[in-house]
């Protein structure tokens, strides 16, 4: 099979995630939307007639698939499709709060002289930490193999952007992958 984007509400995703299952009753509608995990031309709907139900298969595929820093920089990527992309944080900017938009606006400069600029959206999942102990808790990562999952490249003043902004982005630390592993070492 391939991956295929899909929506729900909020409230049936503990139905679906992290694990197989078989899905029936579903539409299929173009994917139209500007900002979209991969570049399927269709999107699934879950609708309230869907039917969810456990697979008795099994899989340790996390289906990521990394975007290297080339293909970042070239300039024919489609900025409108989310990336994968990992790296390890070689030094780590101003941390500024904007307290508004309950976000936090961090700078990294990950290993391959590219730097990534993170916003993390503060959700009720994530307590809202300030100042040093933000800081101390970034500050342990810089050892780690960090990847991003679903973000967006952005041009801002000229500069080229890998952005943290949708509450679907995931940070995940050394995960299993053959890529990470080779990165390590």
């Amino acid at each position: 099979g391939v991956k295929i984007y899909a929506s729900c509400k909020k409230t049936f995703v503990h139905k679906v995630e992290k694990q197989l299952r078989y899905i029936k009753n579903f539409s299929l509608i173009t994917a139209t939307v500007l900002y979209r995990p991969i570049n399927h031309l269709y999107k699934m709907i879950f609708t309230s007639f869907i039917s969810v139900t456990r697979s008795e298969k099994t899989s340790d595929d996390l289906f990521i698939t990394l975007t290297s820093f080339e293909q970042i920089l070239h300039p024919a990527l489609n900025r409108h499709f989310l990336i994968d992309v990992f790296g390890q944080i070689m030094d780590m900017g101003e941390i500024k709060t904007v307290l508004t938009r309950r976000k936090f606006n961090f700078i990294f400069v990950m290993r391959n002289l590219f730097k990534l600029f993170m916003w993390i959206i503060v959700t009720n999942d994530w307590p809202v930490v300030c100042g040093e102990d933000l800081l101390n808790r970034f500050v342990l990562l810089a050892m780690k193999v960090i990847q991003f999952l679903f973000a967006k490249i952005n041009i801002y003043k000229g500069e080229l952007q890998v952005t943290i902004s949708f509450e679907s982005s995931k940070i995940l630390i050394n995960a299993p992958l053959p890529e990470v592993t080779a990165f390590k070492n």
